[in-house]
């Protein structure tokens, strides 16, 4: 299931997360959230990120599009400094192209 909003973040990256609808990891010492299972990319390219989505999203059973904010409902498990550092260093999409010959 796509959903499709907010693209756009403060520094105009979108973010794309691809996961199953399971949790995993330890539950956040405050909330007692947990996080999804799943991967989050990135990219400065809006048109890039629904072309990833139909090529590898089939694979996954949760696939969702936006900014950070909207992000951060698939790490609740991580303390908000810890899901800034997470999304920082998530692969970019170009990279995933890349390193299979396609775009």
């Amino acid at each position: 299931m796509i959903q499709d909003y907010t693209y756009s973040d403060f520094n105009g990256i979108t973010y794309v997360f691809m996961g199953e609808n399971a949790t995993t990891g330890t539950p956040n010492r405050l909330t007692h959230r947990m996080s999804y299972y799943g991967q989050f990319y990135q990219t400065k390219d809006k048109k890039l990120a629904k072309k990833f989505i139909e090529d590898y999203g089939h694979k996954h059973r949760l696939v969702d599009i936006g900014d950070s904010r909207r992000m951060r409902r698939y790490n609740l498990g991580a303390s908000l400094m810890d899901f800034f550092r997470n999304i920082e260093c998530c692969t970019q999409i170009e990279d995933v192209y890349y390193f299979e010959g396609g775009v």
